[in-house]
């Protein structure tokens, strides 16, 4: 087992998953895409986010694609140790092992099948966790590429060893201070004309209910005329 370890010694049993990401808090307003707790949320939620960017695939062909990847790539660095030594580090297998493993249905993913799958489809991954606000989330691990690029990107919400895709709330486009300005002058306009409006309305009604007094002071009046006849 000591081929495993990156300087040549026997790797250390503990979880470095935290390491695979660079973590920066971030929140985000976002919709929950729930996934069956079926052990392929990860999958599941993969292929809605790939769905969303255009891209169609299984779950059972991600399974494969990633497992392959990871085999293929096991000598490559990632944070400068291999996806060998990670795959040791996170499982206690050999990848050739864990890649046999993860190819089951119903196997739970994690932070090697991101990495695997950031790398396959260029794509960058936010995982993150529910914030004390509703409908906003707290990004905790990030995973990028070697680029770096955010160009394609989904975000995946972790809870209770379940992973649901987020599908990100749309931000409203940016405007020119101009537009801005000329936006406010228009519902000021629309404020004032509003409360013209209701003054005169107001004004119309008591006007009204003036003349109905009027008119039923006045059929007083005749009737105890008529009555005094």
């Amino acid at each position: 087992m000591s081929s495993l370890g990156k300087d040549g010694g026997v790797p250390p049993q503990r979880n470095l998953a935290s390491n695979f990401a660079a973590v920066g808090s971030r929140t985000i307003r976002a919709i929950v895409v729930h996934q069956l707790p079926n052990g392929s949320c990860l999958y599941d939620s993969f292929v809605c986010g790939l769905r969303f960017l255009g891209t169609d695939v299984t779950a059972v062909k991600l399974r494969f694609t990633l497992a392959s990847w990871l085999v293929e790539h096991q000598n490559e660095l990632v944070d400068e140790a291999t996806i060998r030594y990670w795959t040791y580090l996170e499982t206690g297998r050999t990848v050739e092992s864990y890649a046999a493993y993860i190819r089951g249905a119903h196997v739970w993913g994690g932070p090697l099948e991101i990495i695997a799958f950031i790398f396959c489809f260029q794509c960058s991954v936010d995982v993150c966790n529910l914030s004390s606000v509703a409908g906003s989330f707290v990004r905790t691990e990030c995973f990028e590429g070697l680029s770096g690029s955010r160009s394609q990107h989904i975000d995946l919400l972790f809870r209770l060893n379940q992973y649901d895709y987020l599908r990100r709330e749309a931000t409203p486009t940016s405007t020119s201070p101009d537009a801005t300005h000329a936006t406010q002058v228009t519902r000021r306009k629309g404020s004032r004309e509003r409360q013209t409006a209701l003054r005169k309305a107001a004004a119309a009604a008591v006007q009204c209910r003036l003349v109905k007094v009027k008119q039923r002071c006045s059929a007083k009046i005749k009737l105890k005329r008529l009555l005094l006849m």
